[in-house]
């Protein structure tokens, strides 16, 4: 599902009121009847509910005004106060207003703060508390009589339901702006925003709801949004259906290069989440101090002892047996980093093999990251595509951005990096983000807290590795990996519970998401 911008949702509008004729106004009821749809499946008597409706000036007031008279139609006990003087309102704003005086519905005005103090018993005693203030064309926080209603409402006992956008949350940030409404819940317009998606703009929106009000899927579809929300039917989910005569080359040979003393352990996630993913053969590469260690801890994974400069190190002189074994084992995607450790003799050994590595996919995690730290433009032209999955701080080591100005812009830095640098980009996090040279983004939506542990990272460089080698191109391996890990996390905290999640639970769950999404 496309992701916009408060602009893109505007020129949405704009497409379907005046390219297609549908009246503005008839989009506006859709939106209101879509709150108090969203209301009637929340609260199985809302008949017994008292509600407050706190509408703005603007076109999330016009909304709110629909939702008031839907719910006075039904008999709901309704209570609407409109936070401006009757000659601010405009437009279809203006008109639904209008029509709920009209037909009898009492309307009170609230243009300034002490006007409205006198509601505050009202809202106390409210059951549900409508947030039709603010919509998504707020430039700058929210203050004055404004931010004082916000946080009046954060401090009301009562279902906060939000009309479109969260008041006080931007459409196109994530980053707070000034107060915003916590809501339970937010019934958003035709599609999902940013602001809504991201952290920590997210943790305002709580559930969310997209609303269809009748804006045609071909405006969408000739629109130029090129950010989506990576939901299940994003996927590719054709490598998941097997044919019955098949053998294990058939589904691809990847070779894990990693390892160093102490950190064995990456290397051994990495290869065993690559065979749950469906690898037909998976081989590691490790320091040849190292390898003894390494056949105890995996089973179905291969081991390939390569040279090393102090113990447990990969050197340089390891190239030419990797660049070996690439060829004799038909190796078809290879992944670089995890446990590799920062050796310079390490460093030296990744940034000369990757120009050499002829045409199969990478995938540079960890350490393989780390190593290009200021040398981000050994990445450009080379002849296999990469994809790259770095947490905020490798990425800022990669790229020399401040880990504070990638925080503030996930999206817009990741897709930036993955355009200048021509790779994919997975970027890790609370809502992971995949990014692709040609702009196009996707903001993950599965995963939790309970998979902020060591060793995630390693599964997740081991499935992208396994989905590339079995053919996926490296947008939809990276996107698959994305999804598929976090679900992964997901059904595993169902078990397990949130704290006591370790990365090989998802190695264990894994099955059971693929089924999810697969069966």
């Amino acid at each position: 599902m496309e992701v916009v911008t408060a602009a893109e949702m505007r020129a949405l509008d704009r497409e379907a009121i005046e390219g297609l004729g549908i009246p503005g106004p008839v989009l506006m009821e859709n939106a209101g009847r879509s709150v108090v749809e969203h209301l009637k499946r929340r609260f199985e008597d809302i008949r017994t509910s008292q509600v407050v409706v706190l509408c703005g000036k603007g076109n999330n007031g016009g909304d709110g005004c629909v939702v008031s008279r839907w719910l006075n139609a039904m008999g709901v006990p309704t209570r609407t106060i409109v936070l401006a003087r009757p000659d601010e309102v405009k437009g279809d704003a203006k008109l639904n207003l209008e029509v709920l005086r009209r037909i009898g519905v009492p309307v009170d005005f609230a243009p300034d703060p002490a006007t409205f103090r006198k509601f505050t018993d009202t809202l106390f005693s409210s059951d549900i508390i409508v947030d039709a203030m603010l919509g998504t064309g707020l430039t700058r926080g929210a203050s004055g009589m404004l931010g004082e209603v916000i946080e009046m409402v954060n401090g009301l006992p009562g279902y906060v339901v939000s009309v479109d956008m969260p008041s006080g949350l931007s459409s196109d940030t994530p980053q707070l702006l000034g107060s915003v409404v916590r809501a339970a819940a937010t019934v958003t317009f035709g599609l999902p925003k940013i602001g809504q998606l991201l952290y920590p703009g997210a943790e305002f929106v709580g559930e969310l709801v997209v609303a269809d009000i009748g804006i045609p899927p071909e405006v969408v579809a000739k629109s130029n949004v090129k950010t989506y929300r990576l939901d299940a039917d994003e996927l590719d989910l054709g490598m998941f259906l097997r044919r019955p005569d098949t053998h294990k080359g058939t589904f691809g040979h990847v070779l894990i290069v990693g390892g160093s003393n102490g950190k064995t352990g990456a290397v051994a996630l990495a290869a065993e989440a690559a065979m749950r993913a469906g690898a037909g053969l998976c081989t590691a590469a490790i320091p040849a101090s190292l390898n003894a260690i390494m056949e105890v801890k995996t089973t179905e994974a291969m081991t390939i002892p390569v040279a090393e400069g102090e113990a447990g190190v990969i050197s340089p002189a390891a190239i030419d047996q990797i660049l070996g074994a690439i060829e004799r084992l038909r190796i078809t995607a290879i992944a670089v980093g995890p446990g590799l450790g920062t050796a310079s003799e390490t460093v030296d050994f990744v940034r000369q093999l990757l120009p050499r590595i002829g045409g199969i996919p990478i995938v540079l995690d960890a350490d393989g990251i780390n190593a290009l730290a200021g040398k981000s433009d050994l990445l450009k032209g080379l002849e296999s595509p990469v994809i790259v999955t770095p947490h905020p701080k490798e990425l800022s080591r990669l790229s020399g951005k401040a880990m504070s100005d990638i925080l503030k812009d996930r999206l817009g830095v990741a897709r930036e990096f993955a355009r200048d640098s021509g790779v994919f980009l997975l970027l890790k996090g609370a809502r992971s983000i995949v990014a692709a040279p040609d702009g196009t983004a996707f903001i993950n939506m599965t995963g939790n807290p309970g998979m902020a542990s060591g060793g995630m990272g390693d599964v997740l460089t081991g499935l992208v590795a396994a989905f590339a080698g079995q053919g996926a191109p490296p947008l939809e391996a990276a996107k698959l990996g994305a999804y598929l890990h976090g679900l992964a996390g997901d059904v595993a905290v169902e078990s397990l519970g949130e704290a006591s999640l370790v990365a090989s639970d998802i190695l264990d769950f894994l099955p059971e998401a693929i089924d999810q999404v697969v069966g």
